[in-house]
């Protein structure tokens, strides 16, 4: 069914809610209905207006508080954690089905904190990208965005310097390099929960590491907010090296179809980083490192034009 749709939209939750009636703690009910809320939710780039996208990740944020309220967390630890002695069908069951519960768990969790991010990005940051995640433009679909077409452009025209004559020809385009560098936003009313994020990541760091597979964009943007620009910058340099090895994030959220970032987008990010005013005093080193990236990234992604 399409959310989007009041219709049908209607029709869904009602079904739900009969659904939730007969059988509240029912996982695979629960955690499909986070996925489907997720799924229809405004992505990164689509031309939503900001309450939009509060409103439909606040659903999320409860489908999910609803689905790790039906779990047992402490359950888990025990069943997953202990070795028994006797290797019988019962205990082989038992622990399966913990692990389960556990896969489930950390989707939601996932997805609560995923979806409480954005809600920290459009309400401290409208109308402009927060700054743990300046190419929120790109978001997951792979398009060019602002900072990309910037590089790519930036990069043709780029040559490697050294020595004097690299300072000159820096000092000489020092206008145009400072348009192209990223400006943190201004924060707006502070009204989001910070607090909220923080929890959800913790429960959810509890369990897994988030700095592994399907986790590395959350982490990523984690870092970045944390005033870890050197964190973040490994961690989207480990979802590139994923992608180019071919590699499927791993991780229980793979499983549920959690967004993960195309490489075009993983690419302008990273670059995104490397121009980013650095709070650490090492602005020119970055800013030379992005030189250098520039240029790689014209290579990686040329620009194609007509013929006629």
């Amino acid at each position: 069914m399409d959310l989007n749709n009041p219709a049908q939209a209607d029709l869904y939750h009602k079904q739900v809610k009969q659904l939730k009636e007969a059988s509240p703690t029912h996982l695979p009910l629960l955690i499909e209905h986070v996925r489907k809320l997720d799924a229809q939710a405004p992505k990164p780039g689509e031309s939503k207006s900001s309450s939009q996208k509060v409103a439909a990740a606040k659903a999320v944020v409860a489908a999910a508080e609803e689905a790790i309220a039906a779990v047992d967390a402490r359950e888990i630890a025990v069943a997953t954690a202990v070795k028994n002695a006797e290797d019988t069908p019962e205990l082989k069951a038992a622990k399966k089905e913990a692990e389960g519960k556990r896969d489930v768990l950390c989707e939601a969790l996932h997805r609560k904190a995923t979806a409480l991010l954005q809600i920290e990005e459009e309400l401290d940051y409208p109308g402009a990208a927060a700054p743990w995640n300046p190419c929120a433009a790109a978001g997951s679909t792979g398009t060019t965005s602002a900072t990309g077409s910037a590089v790519a452009s930036e990069g043709v025209s780029m040559e490697a310097t050294s020595g004097a004559e690299g300072t000159e020809e820096r000092e000489g385009t020092g206008s145009s390099q400072a348009a192209a560098v990223p400006q943190m936003p201004a924060a707006g009313a502070g009204v989001a929960d910070k607090s909220a994020f923080d929890t959800a990541l913790f429960e959810l760091r509890k369990l897994v590491d988030t700095s592994e597979g399907a986790y590395l964009p959350l982490h990523a943007k984690a870092e970045a907010r944390a005033s870890r620009p050197g964190n973040a910058l490994r961690s989207v340099e480990r979802a590139i090296d994923l992608i180019k090895d071919g590699k499927k994030p791993s991780g229980p959220s793979s499983s549920g179809s959690v967004s993960f970032p195309s490489l075009r987008a993983l690419y302008d990010w990273r670059h995104a980083i490397l121009r980013a005013p650095s709070p650490h005093g090492v602005g020119n080193l970055t800013l030379h490192l992005a030189d250098l990236d520039s240029q790689m990234m014209a290579k990686r992604f040329p620009i194609t034009q007509s013929m006629f």
